[in-house]
């Protein structure tokens, strides 16, 4: 007991100078603002009197389009979301972008997005919320988008979605979904891009949008994964319900292939 109870001390000791020293770097970065004088009549001038949607597909990363064991049936979704894209008259363009933490905390990774600053611990997530640092979302309100946010694993409170800057915020409690949980998704991908269109794209004498989904389906532990219903026949999730009645429990050893099917899920779902 004292020797683990003096390694713990030891390491506490550590992190403290390297908190302070995060802390003050953290401070130096967050001061360089570029776009905070910028009028707001001189931002997103290529956007204007577009919807821009931003959408984040939980665990989808290079693994899912480079490992063997993903990447040809992935990819095969992708090619022919671009193929029916290009028919209807729209382009698709792909891009990396590295995230700032692996394996949870996406919370700080969607920080990160908005801020153009590296949120890759509380510490700085903490600091960012009570600035008044410009965020992309807070561009787009300038300028004179209306701004929401879908959050389908949010079941309380989201004080931070004014620091943000979005208008609103639709949550578990107010998305109202009636159908059965997935594991931990609370609800299907379809259902919350259903939502988008029912309570903010569909609004009639609304401006231009701009809107983030937090897009579940795609959350460990992969399973059970909902299929792809008849757009017209989402209504308020109950649909959903057959697919979980006997869905078989979580199994480590099929859970590469349980990622592979979330991940193909959420992505036909984004492309539909």
């Amino acid at each position: 007991a004292a020797r683990s109870t003096a390694a713990l001390a030891i390491e506490k000791a550590r992190q403290v100078p390297a908190s302070l020293r995060d802390e003050r770097e953290f401070t130096a970065q967050a001061k360089i603002d570029a776009f905070r004088g910028v009028r707001p009549d001189q931002m997103l001038t290529a956007l204007r009197g577009k919807d821009v949607v931003v959408a984040f597909v939980e665990s989808y990363g290079r693994s899912a389009l480079e490992d063997p064991q993903f990447a040809p049936q992935v990819t095969g979704v992708l090619d022919g979301g671009a193929a029916r894209l290009r028919a209807a008259g729209f382009a698709a363009r792909s891009g990396w972008l590295t995230s700032p933490v692996t394996g949870g905390g996406s919370w700080m990774a969607h920080a990160t997005f908005y801020s153009g600053l590296r949120i890759d611990n509380e510490q700085r997530y903490r600091s960012l919320v009570a600035s008044d640092r410009l965020t992309l979302t807070q561009a787009f309100r300038r300028a004179s988008w209306e701004t929401a946010a879908l959050m389908p694993a949010t079941d309380r409170a989201w004080p931070e979605g004014e620091f943000f800057g979005f208008d609103r915020v639709h949550d578990a409690r107010t998305l109202g979904y009636c159908g059965p949980t997935f594991s931990w998704s609370p609800m299907p991908d379809q259902y919350v891009l259903s939502a988008l269109e029912r309570m903010e794209r569909g609004r009639p004498d609304r401006g231009p949008l701009m809107a983030e989904l937090a897009l579940t389906s795609s959350h460990v532990p992969w399973t059970p994964t909902p299929r792809l219903v008849d757009w017209d026949a989402v209504g308020n999730g109950s649909v959903f319900a057959p697919m979980v009645v006997d869905a078989p429990p979580y199994d480590d050893s099929r859970s590469r292939l349980d990622y592979r099917t979330s991940i193909e899920y959420s992505l036909t779902s984004v492309l539909s």
